[in-house]
């Protein structure tokens, strides 16, 4: 039944006559939350995930380590590995300052044929297929062009110091390109004139493609810096991880927050907890089904003083392949969740026609 009703929405969401679905908000996070995201988001694209989670539990103070599945009999193994070389190489730099951890994870963005793709032919089709419009500023087009330039200069140089300029100037690229969609999404609120409006959703289409095939290079190079201040502050987190085998396919999905809730529901349900808090840091914002689930569930630990889960927010928006996580039938009843499913949650429409980046969770835009 669930199935259905989640293929009805995510069909609803990416009709032509709506904006890109639902409420997107993100919740008040402490330092050491913001961290626990970080850290997912440079594992998912290192370890070239979808979406990779991490909950921390304060009560025995654990990690627990998850992801998006491909169904691939060596894939936990490899996840793993992977994960605790990122572990190692950050304690590395702490410890003896090597730079391996920026080695390692410039080296992995810079080497991967997807991204490189999706960046060149993102820019070109900007710096080819931008409108200018009276209002814009002469420099843009300037701006657009050097993004390539940066990033041929990171991936071409043999000096630690030139890659890391270029990443570091690549990050401020990325910033401007959330700038300048900022003021289109203004701009649109304000314009009436229906020749200039289809411009700018076309300037505003192909900056947001830009912005996405920037936005590991942003991920991963603004992330460094706060992970390394929160390793040097974690000691021993290379002790305290449980990497969470996700046994589900692309077809079913169990998503990577969906397979930590269940695995520590089934931990902590015989313990004598009051109020215990969990934070759950994701790559991306979680969706709307993942989002309902967690309602429901500290709904329930409410009513049993038992577990509070915490998480960055939701983008809103309904995958049609999202499985349930059967695991929480003793708290959640399906009917439960499918009523819970507010329609209020996918007919709030968003303002820009092309829809904002709702799913990312890098920045502030």
């Amino acid at each position: 039944m669930y199935k259905q009703i989640l293929t009805n929405m995510h069909k609803r969401q990416n009709s032509k006559e709506f904006s890109l679905a639902a409420i997107r908000y993100k919740n008040e996070r402490s330092d050491d939350q913001k961290s626990l995201d970080c850290l997912a988001r440079v594992l998912s694209i290192y370890t070239k995930k979808v979406c990779v989670a991490i909950a921390y539990s304060e009560f025995d103070d654990k990690y627990y380590i998850s992801y998006n599945a491909n169904g691939s009999l060596n894939e936990y193994n490899s996840f793993k590995s992977e994960v605790n070389e990122i572990i190692r190489s950050f304690y590395q730099h702490v410890h003896d300052n090597n730079y391996t951890i920026y080695k390692i994870l410039t080296t992995s963005i810079l080497t991967n044929r997807r991204i490189e793709e999706k960046l060149r032919n993102s820019i070109i089709n900007l710096d080819d297929g931008y409108i200018e419009l009276d209002s814009d500023d002469n420099d843009c087009d300037h701006e657009f062009s050097k993004i390539l330039s940066l990033y041929n200069s990171a991936k071409n140089t043999r000096t630690k110091e030139t890659r890391l300029e270029a990443f570091d100037l690549m990050c401020d690229k990325y910033k401007y390109l959330c700038q300048i969609l900022d003021q289109i999404s203004q701009k649109l609120e304000t314009t009436e004139d229906e020749t200039t409006r289809v411009d700018l959703v076309h300037n505003y289409s192909l900056i947001k493609k830009s912005k996405s095939a920037l936005s590991p290079f942003y991920k991963v190079y603004s992330s460094i810096e706060k992970l390394l201040l929160y390793f040097n502050t974690h000691e021993g987190i290379d002790n305290k991880i449980s990497v969470i085998n996700n046994r589900s396919g692309p077809n079913n999905q169990k998503h990577t927050e969906m397979c930590l809730l269940e695995h520590i529901h089934r931990d902590y349900k015989n313990r004598e907890l009051f109020t215990h808090n969990i934070y759950i840091g994701i790559s991306k914002l979680a969706c709307l089904p993942c989002k309902t689930v967690i309602a429901l569930y500290n709904k329930y630990s409410d009513d049993n003083h038992a577990l509070n889960i915490k998480y960055h927010g939701t983008h809103g928006k309904v995958y049609e392949n999202w499985e349930f996580p059967v695991m929480l039938l003793d708290v959640i009843s399906i009917d439960g969740f499918v009523s819970a499913l507010n329609p209020e949650d996918y007919n709030a429409y968003a303002v820009m026609p092309m829809g904002p980046d709702t799913t990312s969770s890098d920045s502030d835009h």
